[in-house]
């Protein structure tokens, strides 16, 4: 089961894919994640299926990448 910031996380990308329609966009996103917080697409996907929340910088950096304000993926 995933963690409710994970899924928002999800869905604020496929939101911004969506409004571009382009799908090639959710690998760019996942990977310019990756970068900000310095980890492997694995580690990535380890902390989407992992139960716990990120930390407070983890998500600050995640949503400045996803360019949405942090409260935004809490909201999920």
């Amino acid at each position: 089961m995933r963690a409710p910031v994970s899924n928002a996380i999800e869905t604020v990308i496929a939101r911004r894919v969506g409004e571009a329609r382009d799908m090639r966009l959710v690998e760019v996103y996942r990977q310019r994640i990756c970068e900000a917080l310095g980890m492997s697409g694995k580690g990535y996907t380890q902390m989407l299926n992992n139960n716990s929340w990120p930390s407070v910088k983890e998500l600050a950096v995640i949503a400045q990448v996803l360019e949405v304000p942090m409260e935004e993926l809490l909201n999920y």
